[in-house]
């Protein structure tokens, strides 16, 4: 399910979106999962939406 993607293709997904339709959730851990699962299925019982997963090496917010 989760694929790989360029730079490029990224960066054109995020420019070309408008920035009230994006929604983050910096550093999810396994404390917070359940309260993101409980948003996504939110989302996806009326749309459809994109998911993008960036792993974290340290905890740090940078948005």
């Amino acid at each position: 399910m989760l694929k790989k993607t360029s730079g490029y293709k990224l960066n054109k997904l995020i420019s070309e979106t408008p920035a009230e339709n994006i929604q983050f959730a910096l550093d999810v851990s396994n404390k917070s999962l359940n309260q993101v699962q409980t948003e996504l299925k939110k989302i996806a019982a009326t749309d459809s939406f994109t998911l993008i997963v960036i792993p974290n090496k340290s905890q740090r917010g940078v948005l």
